[in-house]
């Protein structure tokens, strides 16, 4: 945008008007509706680019979306002010359009230079009524000014720019706490997903990736709380049939579960759509499936060098969902299904299409690793191991932090997000296990006396996995243990914090 303007400038880019309308020209109505929201019919400075706005709106009326050869028609059929050199520029536009999903950047700064015009026209007529003493003329004049100044305010606070300086006193009063992850509990309720961060899972074709994500999604609803699952690959049918045999009952499912299966890429009506659907819900985790067919339906490419093209899908989709209010303050949870390279030795530690799959994540990434196949009447086990961990409270990279158990014997599906066998032991020479141990403690801390039964109840994990944890506490001498009657009671003698040495866990 073209700013400052001097004395002699009225405000205005016409440049900036050129993208916008070479949008509007890629044939996706969806992207006209959006823009006709957003800017006034009279937005545009330069008189060539006012004539093929109107166009543009007229044929929207119409029900059409725009195109060069619409509005070639247009210009032919109804004799409209559109002479050959405006086409010509319409086809510049068009051809120097900037991509769909910064319709919302180009569009807001063409809003604002709008507001910015109004408001100098409306004082420019004050000045001329002040010079001619014509208050009547000042009076309509001020009013004029007065409404464009406050739309201009409404629209241009320096808060809305994401280049505006963030305020610290959250983060200064929050230390150097970053929010624990709260979503896909492995058995000794360590969590895998942080709120408000994107994640992925990678593997092989059969390695048990979707099931993680579906285990998550059955943890999420049995627990009453909401999932999005936006699903490139499969089906409704297939993903709630495989939820009924994770044991999730059909209420829930119906309650708590939102199944999006797109076909068209993530438009401004999808995002809304989103938006509008996080906002009601406020969803603790998001789930996309099929990163690869996310991104062609938006055009992007995954071969070659196509960095720049998975940094502009994750800005596009799982970014905006993680930046939105969850549950919390910090958002949900997203995590995105990936596939890896067929070349096992040059895959790396990221999945198909490209380092930047790895280094744009803000939350963490799994490989999976199969040990038994998953076939249909067996039982099959995956490895998942850490590729990378942002905020390091899960495990450092290469670590094996979960085994994925799928017992199709029977026709209940039994799973399980097991512990590694590499447990740290305790002096007994049994599993320590160290995240249920911080578990128990805290919730004796505040509830001294409980019994095994009721630290059971209120702390999540599996029941086994928790009594050894009150066993290793009270050895340790962190816990108490009293003898009342039939049953023991135990209290708090010492906080006990895990070890973060991930090399430990």
């Amino acid at each position: 945008m073209t700013a400052p303007y001097d004395e002699d400038t009225t405000p205005h880019d016409t440049e900036l008007e050129s993208k916008v309308l070479g949008l509007m020209l890629l044939g996706n109505r969806d992207l006209v509706i959006e823009a006709r929201r957003a800017l006034p019919n009279d937005w545009c400075y330069e008189p060539r680019h006012q004539r093929l706005w109107h166009v543009i709106t007229r044929l929207d009326d119409q029900g059409h979306a725009a195109d060069l050869y619409a509005l070639a028609r247009q210009a032919a059929d109804d004799q409209s002010d559109l002479a050959p050199e405006d086409l010509l520029h319409a086809t510049r536009c068009y051809e120097n359009a900037p991509l769909p999903a910064q319709l919302d950047y180009y569009v807001k700064q063409a809003a604002k230079v709008s507001r910015l015009r109004a408001a100098d026209e409306a004082t420019a007529k004050m000045q001329r009524a002040i010079r001619s003493a014509n208050l009547d003329a000042l009076d309509q004049a001020a009013a004029q000014a007065r409404e464009a100044l406050d739309r201009l305010d409404g629209h241009s606070h320096v808060d809305d720019d994401d280049w505006a300086p963030v305020d610290l006193e959250a983060a200064i009063e929050g230390g150097d706490d970053v929010d624990p992850p709260n979503v896909l509990k492995r058995a000794d309720g360590l969590c895998l997903l942080y709120p408000g961060r994107v994640h992925s899972v990678a593997g092989e074709p059969g390695a048990g990736k979707s099931f993680m994500a579906l285990v998550g999604t059955a943890q999420c609803l049995l627990e009453s709380r909401t999932v999005i699952y936006i699903d490139y690959e499969d089906s409704a049918k297939g993903i709630v049939s495989r939820l009924l045999k994770l044991g999730v009952p059909a209420d829930a499912i119906r309650q708590h579960l939102k199944y999006h299966r797109p076909i068209r890429g993530v438009d401004s009506p999808a995002k809304a759509l989103l938006r509008a659907e996080h906002d009601q819900l406020l969803p603790a985790l998001v789930v996309i499936d099929g990163v690869t067919e996310a991104m062609m339906s938006q055009g992007l490419e995954t071969q070659g060098d196509p960095n720049h093209q998975v940094a502009t899908f994750y800005d596009l989709l799982p970014r905006y969902i993680a930046r939105l209010q969850g549950e919390h303050d910090a958002g949900p949870a997203v995590l995105m299904i990936d596939h890896v390279a067929k070349d096992k030795e040059g895959r790396g530690r990221w999945a198909i299409g490209g380092q930047h799959k790895l280094a744009g994540l803000d939350g963490a990434m799994y490989m999976f690793e199969v040990v038994k196949p998953f076939d249909r009447g067996q039982e099959g086990r995956a490895l998942v191991r850490v590729s990378k961990d942002r905020p390091n409270q899960v495990g450092a990279a290469g670590k094996v932090v979960a085994e994925l158990v799928l017992d199709e014997r029977t026709d209940q599906l039994k799973w399980e997000l097991a512990v590694p066998e590499d447990m740290p032991e305790g002096a007994d020479g049994q599993p320590r296990p160290t995240i249920l141990m911080e578990s128990v403690s805290r919730y004796l801390a505040t509830n001294p006396g409980a019994t095994k039964n009721q630290i059971c109840a209120n702390v999540t994990g599996k029941k086994m996995m928790t009594l050894r944890a009150v066993d290793c506490l009270v050895q340790e001498g962190y816990v108490s243990e009293t003898q009342r009657g039939r049953c023991s009671t135990y209290a708090n003698l010492g906080h006990f914090r895990r070890e973060w040495d991930r090399g430990s866990q």
